[in-house]
């Protein structure tokens, strides 16, 4: 008896080999976009977050320093440098020096966009009279990463 063995061939057509490396490659193109959006929006909000706690820092720094403030012991009122003695008899130097505000010295803000200080009176209309002086408005515009943060206060001198 002869047997006829007829084999039967299993696997993929080129075709069907093609097909599927396409749809792969689709899903894999879907899956890296939303991934690197998922990346970028993370970037943007840590850069955006932390601008806004370091700004804020800053901010409350300053209303220490002013809140216990004596008018009578501001020695420089400019828009870009603000002087005064403490109340601990220390001189505290806020200023603005290529993009960065420096207390005393220390860095302790960069990428300011813009000179923070005005002097208001008890209108809190802008005034360059030392003795009239009540309120310091701070603005802080800062930029990192393509960033902007802009925080404004108006900071009452209590003394």
């Amino acid at each position: 008896m002869n047997k006829q063995y007829v084999s039967k061939e299993n696997g993929f057509t080129l075709v069907e080999l093609i097909v599927s490396i396409m749809i792969f490659g689709i899903i894999g193109l879907v899956a890296f976009n939303i991934i690197y959006n998922q990346a970028n929006t993370f970037s943007q909000v840590f850069n955006q977050t932390t601008s806004i706690s370091d700004t804020r820092n800053v901010i409350r720094l300053l209303r220490r320093d002013i809140q216990n403030l004596s008018v009578a012991d501001i020695s420089t009122l400019e828009s870009s440098n603000f002087v005064f003695t403490n109340s601990e008899g220390n001189e505290v130097a806020y200023t603005i020096s290529d993009g960065s505000l420096t207390r005393n010295e220390t860095p302790i803000l960069t990428g300011v966009l813009e000179n923070p200080f005005t002097y208001l009176n008890i209108n809190q209309i802008e005034t360059a009279v030392k003795d009239s002086v009540r309120f310091i408005g701070v603005t802080l515009s800062t930029s990192r990463n393509h960033e902007t943060v802009r925080i404004e206060e108006i900071i009452y001198a209590r003394n």
